[in-house]
């Protein structure tokens, strides 16, 4: 085809070899000289010996225990006597981690034990309203109440298309209906 002017477009495979002249490099890459260059490394750092920093001696010197054997406590010393009762640990705390019972004593509540004191008190608070509300409960007495509470059906989640005739046609096979609503 000819182009404007005369000018003849050359074929792909012409214009993939011009390419691939154009941008020729002895970098495995292929990449062009100037972007080569940008990547280069640099000289390397000269060594000085204000980037060092000098080792630290340890500010105490590190001994054994046999010096201070002396301060422990001897038989007939009041701390040398075992914990009376009173002194004792009570029963193991609840934490997640079962060693700690043994590691530490925590004076506050860890969070399993306030857990379970939670669980506890919503459960007891639950009875208890349960309790008022059983016991206040008298079916026969309410006025917004129509019919037997007992042999009362409560029906959800139906569709929009069904009606009141068809599901009376569906449970007066079950005994008489006396109302829907």
């Amino acid at each position: 085809m000819d182009g404007p002017g005369g000018w003849r477009r050359p074929s792909r495979s012409v214009m993939t070899k011009m390419m691939k002249e154009s941008v020729k490099t002895s970098h495995p890459t292929g990449l062009p000289e100037k972007l080569l260059r940008l990547f280069a490394p640099g000289p390397p750092l000269r060594f000085s010996k204000s980037n060092c920093k000098p080792k630290k001696k340890p500010a105490l010197p590190i001994i054994g225990i046999a010096s201070l054997v002396g301060e422990f406590a001897s038989p007939g010393d009041a701390e040398y006597e075992p914990p009376s009762a009173a002194q004792t640990f009570p029963d193991p705390r609840e934490t997640r981690n079962k060693e700690y019972v043994y590691q530490v004593r925590l004076d506050e509540e860890t969070k399993p034990e306030k857990k379970k004191r939670l669980a506890e008190w919503r459960a007891e608070k639950n009875k208890r309203e349960l309790e008022e509300k059983a016991a206040l409960f008298n079916p026969s007495d309410d006025p917004t109440i129509e019919g037997d509470p007992y042999k009362t059906l409560f029906l959800s989640r139906l569709s929009y298309e069904v009606t009141e005739r068809k599901l009376r046609h569906e449970f007066e096979e079950f005994g008489p209906i006396k109302r829907i609503r």
